[in-house]
C-alpha cells in the first residue's frame, strides 16, 4: 500500500505540472448579475502554503475504496468546484468521473479541505471556478 501511495503523489503532481493548476475558458454565470463565478483571474486562488501543501492533503485525506482496490480501479477524476470571496470551498462536480466509489471519494476529499487565498481580478476579491484533478493509482 506503501507503493501505492508513493505512486500516487508522484502521478498527482504529475498531473498537477501537466494541467498548470489553473482554471481556463470564459465566466460562467450564476444567476446573479453583480456576484459572477470566473474561471480566470489576475490572481488564481492559492490553497493554505501553496501547491506542495494541497498535495500533502490530498494524500492525507484520501481513503481509497477497498471495494476498488479489490476491483483494481485506478485513474484520474476530473473535480471543478467554486472558491467563494471568503476562501471557502463550494459546489464540487465530478466533471470526468471513472467509478462512482472513485468519484465520491474525491468529492469528499474536496469539500474537506480548508479555506483557500481567493482569487482576484482587477483588485477585487472574486469567486472562481476551479478544476483539479484528483489521481487514484494501486501498484
Amino acid at each position: 500500500m506503501k507503493k501505492a501511495w508513493i505512486l500516487y503523489l508522484v502521478t498527482c503532481l504529475f498531473c498537477l505540472s501537466s494541467t498548470g493548476m489553473k482554471a481556463s475558458g470564459n465566466d460562467v454565470a450564476t444567476g446573479k448579475q453583480d456576484d459572477p463565478v470566473l474561471t480566470e483571474a489576475d490572481e488564481m486562488p492559492l490553497f493554505p502554503g501553496g501547491e506542495g501543501e494541497m498535495l500533502k492533503f490530498i494524500s492525507r485525506s484520501i481513503r481509497y475504496p477497498v471495494e476498488a482496490v479489490k476491483e483494481k480501479k485506478q485513474g484520474r477524476v476530473v473535480v471543478s468546484f467554486i472558491v467563494e470571496k471568503d476562501g471557502s470551498i463550494t459546489h464540487p462536480t465530478v466533471k470526468r468521473g471513472i467509478d462512482k466509489l472513485l468519484d465520491e471519494e474525491a468529492v469528499r476529499v474536496i469539500k474537506e479541505m480548508p479555506k483557500w487565498t481567493p482569487a482576484k481580478h482587477n483588485g477585487e476579491v472574486v469567486r472562481l471556478e476551479y478544476t483539479l484533478p484528483v489521481v487514484f493509482r494501486i501498484s
